[in-house]
């Protein structure tokens, strides 16, 4: 933890306690780091897609732009996958104990 406590107010200036506003946030660094990795997917999809486009036909151009639009909102979406529940069940299942 940096030096802010978690009861002084939250730097942002929103006003609130900073526990209640920032504290489990991630940092704008980690958000702009987040979005780097499926932007550049999705670009080299698209010029990859212009390339055999033009190249082959336009219908072939097309497929690779969708496929390459799926890769990165895949790659958004799995890029932070949540962390597991700390459960004392070996198996994972609650039966409701």
């Amino acid at each position: 933890m940096g030096g802010i406590s978690r009861n002084a107010p939250c730097p942002c200036g929103s006003g609130k306690k900073h526990k209640r506003c920032c504290e489990g946030a991630p940092a704008p660094q980690e958000r702009r780091k987040k979005r780097i990795l499926p932007l550049a997917f999705l670009l080299t999809g698209l010029a990859l897609a212009v390339f055999v486009g033009l190249r082959f036909d336009a219908t072939s151009g097309i497929a690779v732009a969708i496929a390459g639009g799926i890769f990165s909102i895949l790659a958004y979406v799995f890029q932070d996958p949540p962390t597991p529940a700390d459960r004392s069940d070996p198996s994972g299942i609650n039966f409701g104990k």
